[in-house]
């Protein structure tokens, strides 16, 4: 089965989130988006690709209220808000900054100069864009910087609390969609 075929029949399945968009609130949507990239590829995917810039766009507020009320008969809630509370904590420990590009996040450079009597004089110059610091305040999630060194290295250790934290499965189900977080191993088992 080719690529194409794989995800046509993956849509008409329901596996991939486009063709559910409709049947789920916004609110289920955003959780649904968010919950598969940071199953895929953690926070910082789920940053990088824009989905917590969508919900920053939506209201965090909004939308925590938005499920509590979709899911409020719901014994699912519980397992519902401890998604949304650790997906809440990492915005706001998210640090909206990266690597100055002027100095690739040094934030200074030795220079080095002759001196009236032919002798090499150092002195360290500042990157004057990022006034030495290294980084740069950015607008979006999706042009923060992460790993290490970064104001942001908490990623990983962040990601690995919410895979043991949150019913993954639970968040699939609520979401309707596939438990593998992943296309392509949703292509090869549809294939089969």
């Amino acid at each position: 089965m080719k690529l194409d075929e794989a995800i046509k029949y993956l849509r008409s399945e329901g596996y991939i989130l486009e063709d559910t968009e409709g049947e789920n609130s916004a609110a289920v949507n955003i959780l649904a988006n968010l919950h598969y990239q940071i199953c895929n590829g953690g926070w910082e995917q789920a940053c990088f690709n824009g989905y917590v810039d969508e919900l920053d766009d939506y209201g965090v507020t909004k939308w925590e209220k938005e499920l509590e009320t979709e899911f409020a008969d719901s014994p699912l809630l519980k397992k519902i808000k401890k998604a949304v509370e650790l997906i809440k904590s990492a915005m706001k420990q998210t640090v909206k900054e990266k690597d100055c590009p002027e100095c690739g996040g040094e934030g200074s450079w030795e220079e080095t100069e002759e001196d009236e009597d032919g002798y090499e004089q150092s002195h360290t110059e500042y990157c004057s864009n990022c006034d030495g610091d290294g980084s740069v305040s950015v607008d979006t999630y999706s042009d923060v910087d992460f790993g290490s060194g970064s104001a942001n290295d908490w990623a990983d250790s962040w990601d690995s609390n919410y895979y043991e934290q949150v019913d993954s499965d639970t968040i699939d189900d609520v979401t309707k969609q596939s438990h593998t977080h992943s296309v392509v191993l949703d292509a090869i088992r549809g294939a089969k």
